[in-house]
C-alpha cells in the first residue's frame, strides 16, 4: 500500500515510539509483578502508549481499514483514557495491551515503512537497571 508522506512520517513516530516501549521494557525487566508496584515504570509505558494513540488520531483512515488485527480502537481508548485519568488507569489492562497489541502494531507500521522504502526511526538502547 502506497501511504503519504506525512502518513509515513507519523508511522516512523508510532514505531519509534513502539520501540521505545520495548525498550522500558527491557530497561525495568519484563515481569508483570514488577510493573504492578513500579509507578515510574508505569508512568514511562503510559507515556508512549498516550504518544502511540496520539498517532493512531491523525493517521489517515484507509491504513486501519487495511489492517483490522491491529487494535487500532483499543489502543487509541487506552491512550485517550490513560492521558486524562492516569490515577484511575488499570494496569493489568494496559500490561496486556503493551505485550498483546503494541507488537502487531509495531509490526504492521515497520511493514508499511519498508514497502514504502521509509526509513524506520532507531532508538539507541537504555542501559538496564
Amino acid at each position: 500500500m502506497k501511504v503519504s508522506e506525512r502518513d509515513a512520517h507519523v508511522l516512523q513516530i508510532m514505531t519509534k515510539y513502539c520501540d521505545e516501549l520495548h525498550e522500558t521494557i527491557q530497561y525495568f525487566g519484563d515481569i508483570r509483578s514488577e510493573f504492578m508496584e513500579d509507578r515510574m515504570y508505569q508512568a514511562a509505558s503510559c507515556m508512549e502508549l498516550c504518544m502511540i494513540a496520539e498517532g493512531i488520531k491523525i493517521l489517515s483512515s484507509n491504513i486501519m481499514e487495511k489492517n483490522t488485527e491491529v487494535s487500532w480502537k483499543r489502543i487509541l481508548e487506552m491512550g485517550d483514557f490513560i492521558g486524562g485519568q492516569f490515577y484511575n488507569a488499570d494496569f493489568p489492562k494496559v500490561w496486556d495491551m503493551i505485550h498483546d497489541d503494541i507488537p502487531p502494531l509495531r509490526a504492521y507500521c515497520a511493514d508499511l515503512l519498508k514497502a514504502n522504502n521509509c526509513e524506520i526511526i532507531r532508538i539507541k538502547p537504555i542501559p538496564k537497571k
